[in-house]
């Protein structure tokens, strides 16, 4: 019994002439559409990651604008924090020479080329029924309490979406009487 192929070559594994490279360009384009896409998530990820640095640095800094404030109040109350005027940026500066944090009245330009910390002082209001503290629009009876100050510490810096602020906010009181 002879069989007849209609194949002419039939020792090919691949009938169809060119079928291999139509396999080959849609894998092709397939891999090269994930790279992509991989590379687009990257990217976008190094982004984040960029902004998330930046705000994790301004938060430090913030947070080391109230120690500056804390470490000044304990060196002496009237020296450093009362006579600071209420509502007026101070920009927190350590002299290395002296060893020792000091409050600027102008700017000392931005830490790392970016950040602009400042540390603001304004004054504490307590209600003179129950001694709580008010804020200062309160219609309540109220006084200024002198032994107490509240102290806002925030940075300024550039991000991708335009300008950024980061602040924190603390009361400090003159627990030394100095």
């Amino acid at each position: 019994m002879v069989f007849l192929s209609r194949n002419p070559k039939p020792y090919t594994l691949c009938p169809r002439k060119g079928f291999g490279l139509v396999e080959i360009l849609i894998a092709a384009a397939i891999v090269g559409v994930a790279l992509t896409s991989l590379a687009g998530v990257v990217a976008s990820a190094f982004r984040v990651t960029d902004t998330d640095v930046s705000r994790v640095q301004a938060s430090f800094l913030a947070a080391e604008g109230l120690e500056v404030a804390r470490i000044l109040r304990d060196a002496g109350w009237q020296e450093n924090i009362a006579p600071r005027e209420r509502g007026t940026p101070y920009y927190p500066v350590f002299n290395a020479v002296a060893g020792a944090w000091t409050l600027a009245e102008e700017s000392p330009g931005a830490v790392d080329g970016v950040f602009t910390p400042t540390v603001v002082f304004d004054d504490v209001y307590r209600r003179t029924a129950d001694d709580d503290i008010v804020l200062a629009g309160d219609p309540a009876p109220k006084e200024i309490d002198t032994g107490t100050i509240e102290v806002t510490s925030s940075v300024l810096w550039s991000g991708r979406a335009g300008m950024e602020e980061t602040k924190v906010r603390t009361y400090l009181a003159d627990i030394f009487g100095n």
